[in-house]
């Protein structure tokens, strides 16, 4: 039998069977053995989620929440960490309600224990915005974001860089849900924030521009999807003085996005902790962004920069993965072609079509032939339609974009059949 030594904090190394009646024996504990703490047999419990012993794991936290209940109350902020386990592991094992009550509860704990804004409720918040979004219900998922920024902003300061955190994760979660110019007010006073308060080399700075060049990006290329848009409620934002920020956006001012991927390559090559892969991913995102504008010169100028940089170092791996076959930037096919009816008539399907295409060197699809369908479907000749409009890094042959033939694509997708009445 195979086992997993896990070392607790305060030296006490139990073995752990990576099996799942893991709990069933550990629980046949030595009666010579040392008590364990609630929080080492926490920090064990957490492990057991990431074996994926699930229902052990929420079995032994429900115990120990009852007995913090006996020893203690039924609102002990010591109930929050097991509460969280019990939601982690009903989530994992699809029982959403169940996660949610448990969430719930942890949230309430930590508010009446710690106060109704503190920051100790985000990481609950933040599973619950996970799960609804599991759920497809993004309009609670939106709101569980929006509220973990105002939490932010009335905890710190205006146009303090503590906000950071909260407004990458905002920004982040509008660009998902193709709030476009929401997310860029935020990526845009993330810059702003981070170039006063930590300076152009910052990590945080970097990040707010690849944040910022993304919305443009998809402004330009989103991919199609039949789920709703989501009306953001932006959160206010203000300068340090008091004064509101004021973010103007403008439709089709691409330019920008691209100076900011410009602007990240300068950073890259100039900070005192760039790497050659820091460099790399910043190079790799402005070639791309040329492609995707159909800026071939340029783009074959910056692919051509990166891979003259493995010159003396090779790293295949890397350079297989990034040039070798093409690599696919612009999906204009929906992974969900249909929304999802309020009523299940039956189970949804999954399926796939499988492609071969034929690739110029600008990225751009030449020919199209249908080699798999699993199963065949209404969409499928929208789908043959749509592909067309895909765009990618085209392979590269000793530093120089190539053509290629017969390139496997697939496409996997989820429908709905709906059963017509007599």
């Amino acid at each position: 039998m195979t086992f997993v030594t896990f070392i607790f904090p305060m030296g006490i190394a139990v073995e752990v069977h990576a099996q799942s009646d893991a709990l069933a024996e550990q629980d046949q504990l030595d009666e010579t053995a040392p008590l364990v703490s609630d929080e080492e047999l926490l920090n064990e419990l957490e492990y057991r989620l990431e074996l994926e012993e699930y229902e052990e794991a929420i079995d032994a936290a429900q115990e120990l929440i009852d007995e913090i209940e006996v020893d203690g109350s039924f609102y002990d902020d010591a109930l929050v960490r097991p509460l969280l386990i019990v939601g982690d592991g009903s989530r994992k094992l699809g029982n959403y309600v169940e996660a949610l009550d448990a969430y719930d509860r942890a949230k309430h704990i930590t508010r009446l224990n710690h106060g109704l804004t503190t920051i100790n409720q985000i990481e609950v918040v933040k599973r619950e915005a996970a799960t609804y979004e599991e759920l497809g219900q993004l309009g609670k998922a939106n709101d569980a974001y929006e509220y973990i920024f105002t939490v932010y902003n009335q905890v710190h300061k205006p146009f303090s860089p503590e906000l950071l955190p909260s407004l990458f994760d905002l920004g982040d979660w509008y660009v998902k849900t193709y709030n476009v110019f929401a997310a860029r007010g935020l990526f845009e006073y993330a810059q702003v924030v981070a170039k006063e308060h930590l300076g152009e080399q910052h990590q945080h700075y970097i990040r707010a521009l690849y944040g910022l060049a993304s919305t443009y990006r998809l402004e330009k290329f989103r991919p199609p999807s039949s789920a709703p848009i989501i009306e953001a409620d932006v959160p206010r934002l203000y300068w340090g003085d008091g004064r509101p920020y004021i973010y103007y956006a403008e439709l089709n001012d691409f330019a920008k996005g691209e100076e900011a991927l410009i602007e990240l390559v300068r950073i890259e090559l100039e900070r005192s902790g760039s790497t050659r892969e820091s460099q790399t991913q910043a190079k790799l995102a402005l070639a791309d962004w040329f492609v995707l504008f159909d800026k071939q010169i340029q783009a074959r100028a910056v692919y051509s920069d990166i891979w003259k940089s493995y010159d003396e170092e090779p790293d295949e791996e890397f350079l297989t993965a990034t040039f070798t076959s093409p690599v696919i930037l612009f999906n204009p096919l929906p992974a969900d072609p249909e929304p999802q009816p309020q009523k299940l008539e039956a189970q949804p399907v999954n399926a796939s079509v499988t492609y071969s295409l034929d690739i110029d060197k600008r990225g751009r699809v030449q020919s199209i032939d249908v080699e798999v369908l699993q199963p065949d479907s209404s969409f499928t000749k929208d789908f043959t339609r749509q592909v067309s409009q895909a765009i990618f890094r085209p392979a590269f042959v000793n530093g120089k974009p190539v053509k290629s033939v017969d390139v496997s694509f697939t496409h996997d997708y989820v429908f709905y059949v709906i059963e017509e009445s007599d």
